[in-house]
């Protein structure tokens, strides 16, 4: 790198090097492992985003109605950020929509719009990305998404044309050894900074000294940090009590075990003769929030989400029933087993759920891993969420 960057220049660069990078005087600095492809701007704004339109933009209108009527009939974990909107709404996606799009809803919307060759190609990448995505990647999947994203590279010229290689399907080839390097994608992609471009917009409350505003806010925020660090740790439990106390929100019908946070009691009696044994020594909820991701019974029945399908830490999905605390302290879920089957070799994370068993079985509570998204279109679906974090 370094010798092709003394030979170039910009009206002759050397395999896209046009010149020294100042960067050459930062002292053990990798020039080459040291820039980390973004995430955010490469794939979901850029690989996803372009060969999603090159498929789409073909549509008649009548087929893009049909797609916009099965993308709002899917209903999403509240871990995915965002609901779904309309095929024809996706020039105003924001990049998590690419990402639920590319991860849990392509692979259905996808299927009867793409040939058999386009469809396997595009699953490479489906895959390949959810690996990177995991919050835990051993090496043999590394290796593994690797593999497909070069095989999916390679195949391009072959389905398409070679305007569709672009500089961002190029990176692609790049991206596991950054991974390797730096950690998984969510790690160092910029979605912590376009999260607090929202946080600074909103610190502007009107147009005259829009700049000042900025500063202030940035300012003030800063200070408390600086007074959280300092004062913290010398004030007294009553005044940590009582910061703490005014600074979180308020929920109703609360109940909290084992860092399991319980709300929405059961009381309908009709429901609990009819789903439940009569135990008088249980406490039946609705909804937990446990590490920090919401799980909802299926009896919600919401139109817009689902958190009633999750994995459990053996591998078994279930569908989520209620939720109870017994009176000897132990968290008990009452669930439906799924029986689920391989949808796509090509995607082995997305499954097919061949039945949800109407026996109620009870299980631990702390064995619930991962929220599911399921998706009812076109058959049933369900697919893990690769992590439970918001970026």
């Amino acid at each position: 790198m370094v010798e092709l960057m003394m030979e170039a220049d910009p009206d002759n660069p050397k395999l896209g090097v046009m010149y020294p990078s100042p960067l050459l005087n930062l002292p053990k600095f990798d020039l080459v492992d040291g820039f980390i492809p973004d995430y955010l701007h490469m794939a979901l704004e850029g690989v996803a985003k372009q060969f999603a339109n090159y498929h789409l933009d073909k549509l008649d209108d009548v087929s893009v109605k049909k797609l916009n009527k099965k993308m709002l009939s899917i209903s999403v974990p509240q871990q995915v950020s965002r609901y779904t909107r309309k095929i024809s709404q996706r020039k105003h996606w924001k990049a998590r929509e690419w990402e639920n799009f590319t991860l849990y809803y392509s692979p259905v919307i996808f299927f009867p719009l793409l040939s058999r060759d386009e469809y396997e190609h595009w699953l490479l990448f489906v895959e390949s990305l959810y690996i990177l995505l995991l919050d835990k990647i051993n090496v043999k999947d590394l290796d593994k998404a690797d593999e497909m994203l070069h095989r999916f590279n390679l195949e391009i010229i072959r389905l398409y044309d070679v305007r569709m290689m672009t500089y961002n399907v190029h990176q692609l080839l790049h991206v596991c050894r950054s991974v390797l390097h730096w950690g998984p994608v969510w790690s160092n992609s910029t979605f912590c900074f376009e999260s607090a471009n929202h946080y600074v917009l909103k610190s502007i409350k009107c147009a005259k000294g829009a700049s000042e505003q900025v500063m202030r806010y940035v300012h003030m925020n800063h200070k408390i940090l600086v007074l959280e660090e300092k004062i913290y740790k010398t004030a007294k439990d009553d005044v940590v009590r009582y910061c703490t106390d005014i600074l979180t929100c308020r929920l109703q019908c609360v109940n909290e075990s084992e860092d399991i946070l319980y709300f929405t009691p059961l009381s309908d009696e009709n429901i609990i003769s009819n789903y439940f044994r009569d135990d008088s020594n249980q406490s039946k909820y609705l909804k937990i929030v446990k590490n920090n991701c919401l799980y909802e019974s299926y009896l919600l029945n919401k139109k817009r989400s689902n958190n009633s399908f999750a994995i459990l830490d053996n591998g078994l999905y279930v569908r989520l029933v209620a939720f109870a605390i017994c009176s000897n302290d132990n968290d008990i879920t009452y669930v439906n087993i799924v029986q689920t089957e391989t949808f796509s070799e090509n995607y082995k994370y997305f499954l097919k759920i061949k039945k949800v068993n109407e026996n109620i079985l009870t299980i631990p509570t702390n064995v619930i891993k991962k929220v599911c998204v399921n998706i009812n279109v076109d058959g049933n679906y369900i697919i893990p969420v690769p992590n439970l974090l918001h970026y």
